[in-house]
């Protein structure tokens, strides 16, 4: 999760729970996990035998992250969009993971002295971080869920479920990007295959712009069609945000101060 991202966020810690036998039902259960939900929320946890909390989120990323445990898969794999935290988590960095070695991504090239598309080592697009997420799109347009990947380091802190994801925060900023972004009847999940071919088919572009042609724009138009930034929605509802505030405080010192004038 970056600073920016939409959604209610806790960090994703281990810890010991009391099992889940109140607010909690088992939708799922093997003899080394039970995958939960909530009855009252909806989202869903895993819990090892002992109580243990291994990951939460929504139930799909959740079903997902259930099957990479149970097959020792838990990792990315060709044509996942994955991302990782940047300035201890200002930001998340976007890329399409082909292998270990080729990770596409809308970065900084050293070699060019330019920003544009190219492949990079895994290691190199983490920056030896502790971790990763995979993004977990849904069947419909929407905003992908993010698991966290262990291979790295447990607990990683980038899962979210997006608890306060209404309508109303939409403000006219985030308006105005919506209505410069392809429709929602565009939404398409590619093969992975696909993926990879859409994501090299933009090698060597180079017109980066930070709020509509960024890395998460590139890396998600490469799984979907769709050239979106959730992070940049994020960051200009809370400018909207800030802006509606100073608004109403200005408004409301020009009343105070009008009033003050008329009693004298």
């Amino acid at each position: 999760m970056s600073f920016w991202d939409d959604g209610f966020k806790i960090p994703n810690l281990s810890a010991k729970t009391m099992g889940g036998k109140v607010f909690w039902e088992n939708i799922e259960e093997t003899d080394e996990y039970r995958l939960q939900k909530n009855i009252v929320f909806g989202n869903c946890r895993i819990l090892r035998r002992d109580d243990t909390r291994v990951d939460y989120g929504s139930e799909r990323a959740m079903r997902l992250k259930l099957d990479q445990l149970l097959n020792g898969t838990e990792h990315a794999v060709k044509g996942d969009v994955i991302c990782v935290h940047r300035l201890g988590g200002v930001y998340d960095h976007y890329g399409v993971y082909a292998d270990d070695d080729h990770i596409y991504e809308y970065n900084l090239n050293s070699d060019k002295k330019r920003i544009d598309i190219h492949t990079v080592p895994l290691s190199e697009f983490t920056r030896n971080a502790d971790g990763y997420s995979i993004l977990c799109f849904p069947e419909v347009n929407g905003i992908p869920d993010k698991i966290d990947v262990a291979a790295l380091k447990n607990n990683f802190l980038g899962n979210h479920f997006n608890l306060f994801d209404t309508e109303e925060k939409i403000g006219p900023l985030v308006s105005l990007v919506s209505s410069l972004k392809q429709s929602g009847s565009d939404y398409h999940l590619y093969s992975p295959e696909e993926t990879i071919e859409r994501a090299k088919s933009k090698l060597g572009e180079h017109d980066y712009n930070l709020f509509f042609n960024n890395c998460e724009h590139y890396a998600i138009w490469c799984k979907t069609g769709l050239s979106e930034s959730h992070q940049i929605e994020g960051l200009l509802s809370k400018m909207n945000d800030i802006m509606v505030f100073v608004g109403a405080f200005a408004a409301l010192a020009e009343k105070i101060n009008t009033e003050g004038n008329y009693d004298h």
